[in-house]
């Protein structure tokens, strides 16, 4: 079993894929924005890099819009932290 087991990012976005196959684009934007926290919990800047670009690539969503939103939520996120 852990021989096959599948990444925890890879598993995400397999799944929100067979969710979200005829969902609207604002249903997978919204989808995408609440997976960014998950796949962006590491690191190493290669595995973000390579989370984002598999779920731009599964869910046909533009990569510098998945970085834009993932830098909006860690700006809002210190906001609030310091408020």
């Amino acid at each position: 079993m852990i021989e096959r087991a599948v990444p925890v990012a890879d598993y995400v976005i397999q799944q929100g894929t067979r969710i979200l196959r005829q969902a609207s684009p604002q249903e997978r934007e919204k989808a995408a924005r609440d997976l960014l926290p998950i796949l962006m919990a590491t690191e190493s800047d290669l595995q973000r890099s390579s989370n984002l670009q598999s779920l731009a690539g599964e869910w046909h969503i533009d990569e510098r819009m998945l970085i834009q939103w993932a830098q909006h939520r860690q700006v809002h996120r210190f906001v609030t932290a310091d408020a």
